[in-house]
């Protein structure tokens, strides 16, 4: 089991992984969670892959021929969902097959009352593998071969790799760019969008870098309030979403299917709307349930925080009494 927080390299690890395997002719069932946030009964799941009969006993059948490893990633992204209790319950059964390797990935949720997935697998008989921060000082490497300077904020921020990806991508853009006014996350991802659309607005126009957060942050509200990470945009994007899959903002995970680079993104996409439009957490929680809605709280806090710090007191007691 590889467990660890959003932006830590996960999911790449479970690529390489599967690449591995693959390159050594050793049979691999991939499972990415996003994908199923429709499920709702074991024969939703049969169905998902067109069988007659349960996906254990199709995986029971399949290792009866040859070694496999079954790979679930993105278990968090269904947390708490019907969703999830099939995905867990696939493994119980599959725990134990002869010839099987099962690996999840994810960021630890609680399963059952207050175990967490990751005390629920340990005791199942997994091994567990930290997916941990990057090292400080490989960091201060990369920042120096950027030409960034030292400044400890943007160090600790550059151990996550998705806000390592973020802070390259603003250098790129901006060289001169002064990287000592970024003192948390949410700073760093609203510069990123200030980047993002000073460069639109230079190349195509005076309004265009604020159309394309605009769709960003539709895409975001209309996807999360849908339940869903992956979703149809179709064969021809508008001028917007290609600006979008440029930046690396939404990608591609097969035809007219996208989602964004990172979960994180679409909930920090979401959190914007949410605080534009002064939203507490009880309306976020109506319109994404308690598992998204939990998600989005951590960048609607520093929004709040740094922007309307009347309405981050009233944000913060309520939040409190969220479970």
């Amino acid at each position: 089991m590889v467990i660890g927080e959003a932006g830590t390299g996960k999911s790449g690890i479970g690529a390489s992984l599967a690449y591995t395997k693959i390159q050594n002719n050793s049979a691999v069932l991939f499972l990415d969670a996003r994908r199923m946030t429709e499920l709702r009964t074991g024969k939703d799941f049969a169905n998902f892959f067109n069988l007659q009969g349960s996906v254990s006993e199709a995986i029971s059948r399949l290792v009866g021929l040859s070694k496999l490893t079954l790979i679930i990633d993105q278990l968090d992204n269904v947390a708490g969902s019907l969703a999830a209790n099939l995905l867990v319950e696939m493994t119980d059964e599959c725990v134990g097959m002869n010839n099987l390797e099962i690996v999840v990935i994810s960021r630890d949720f609680e399963v059952k009352g207050s175990v967490t997935l990751k005390d629920d697998f340990t005791a199942k008989g997994f091994k567990v593998v930290e997916s941990e921060k990057q090292e400080e000082k490989d960091v201060l490497t990369i920042l120096t071969q950027l030409g960034i300077g030292d400044f400890p904020e943007v160090v600790g921020l550059a151990q996550n790799l998705l806000n390592l990806k973020i802070i390259a991508k603003i250098r790129e853009e901006q060289r001169d760019f002064d990287f000592s006014i970024i003192m948390d996350e949410a700073t760093l991802w609203d510069t990123y969008l200030d980047v993002l659309m000073s460069e639109e607005s230079v190349n195509y126009g005076s309004t265009k870098g604020r159309k394309i957060v605009d769709e960003a942050i539709r895409l975001a509200c209309d996807s999360l309030k849908h339940d869903i990470r992956i979703f149809t945009l179709g064969y021809s994007l508008s001028d917007e979403q290609e600006r979008l899959k440029s930046w690396g903002v939404l990608r591609e995970e097969s035809l007219g299917q996208y989602r964004f680079q990172h979960e994180k993104m679409q909930d920090y996409f979401y959190a914007l709307y949410a605080v534009r439009q002064q939203l507490m957490p009880s309306k976020v929680i109506e319109e994404l349930g308690v598992r998204n809605a939990k998600n989005v709280f951590q960048f609607m806090d520093s929004l709040y925080e740094r922007d309307s710090p009347s309405l981050h007191v009233k944000f913060f007691k309520e939040i409190m009494y969220v479970k």
